[in-house]
């Protein structure tokens, strides 16, 4: 049975799908893609991270994503994403405080400014928008729960950057960096001013399968209550992001990320642990 699978995968004919009929058979997660006028994409996706604080104490946190995203031609792709969170923080007595509910949804532009040619090639900028549609989680005397359980910071966030693209037969690479600044969320709360950069190489060595290997960064400064820095906020992360992407059926992409942290700081005691991210998305 191996056998005839291994011929199956690699001798099996290259199906129409919605990607090879663009002229890209390359497999792209939702925002990597090459813009390719009214193609309209579907994802669902499951993350799971988690951090332990000085006090010992673990907040962890599990978030699903719905987004679709629409090329409305070919220099520009719309996208919607709307979270649902739950989070929680076990501290070393063994009690818990959990919230959850719908978190913070994001608006977003991607445009494509520059292309080489044959579209090999191609960078452009990012704008967004993060509105604040999670709910405060509260305790039960109505006073604002520990940040660490909220789904939501109520603040409305800006979101700009740039991003590139390189398609070279079965190699592929890409480029991204964002910057974050937030308004004042729940009760004088300001999340601190946050940079985001990613970059990765993918090998697609069959139409059904593509590891990628990224490394992914971010830097936010401290988060702010009434103007005053928060101490214990803030600080830097790099991540090795090893992922597997595979497409069980010509409209359909399933992927699934590793984020291992190798190098942190700035936080004083908090160490982000290994996470784990499950994503499908089908092209309609």
């Amino acid at each position: 049975m191996i056998p005839l699978a291994l011929a199956w995968v690699l001798g099996h004919p290259a199906w129409a799908c919605a990607t090879c009929a663009a002229g890209d058979p390359t497999l792209t997660s939702m925002g990597l893609e090459k813009p390719t006028a009214g193609r309209v994409r579907l994802a669902s996706q499951v993350a799971y991270r988690w951090e332990r604080e000085q006090d010992e104490a673990v907040v962890d946190q599990i978030r699903g994503e719905l987004a679709v995203s629409w090329t409305a031609a070919r220099w520009v792709v719309l996208s919607g994403t709307v979270p649902l969170v739950t989070q929680a923080r076990r501290p070393g007595d063994l009690s818990e405080q959990r919230g959850t509910g719908l978190g913070d949804a994001e608006l977003r532009a991607r445009f494509v400014v520059g292309t080489s040619r044959l579209r090999s090639h191609l960078g452009g900028l990012v704008a967004g928008l993060e509105l604040p549609t999670g709910a405060a989680i509260r305790r039960e005397d109505g006073s604002l729960a520990s940040k660490d359980v909220q789904v939501g910071a109520g603040a409305v966030t800006p979101v700009f950057g740039g991003w590139y693209g390189g398609f070279h037969g079965a190699w592929s690479s890409f480029a991204s960096a964002t910057l974050r600044s937030s308004t004042i969320g729940f009760e004088g709360r300001r999340p601190g001013v946050a940079g985001l950069a990613t970059v990765a190489v993918q090998w697609q060595p069959h139409h059904v399968v593509a590891p990628r290997l990224a490394v992914d960064a971010r830097v936010s400064a401290a988060d702010a209550m009434d103007e005053i820095a928060e101490p214990d906020t803030g600080g830097w992360l790099v991540q090795l992001t090893p992922a597997l992407l595979l497409s069980p059926s010509p409209d359909w992409l399933v992927q699934l990320a590793v984020p291992v942290p190798v190098a942190q700081g700035g936080s004083e005691g908090t160490r982000e642990g290994v996470g784990a991210t499950l994503a499908v998305v089908v092209d309609l």
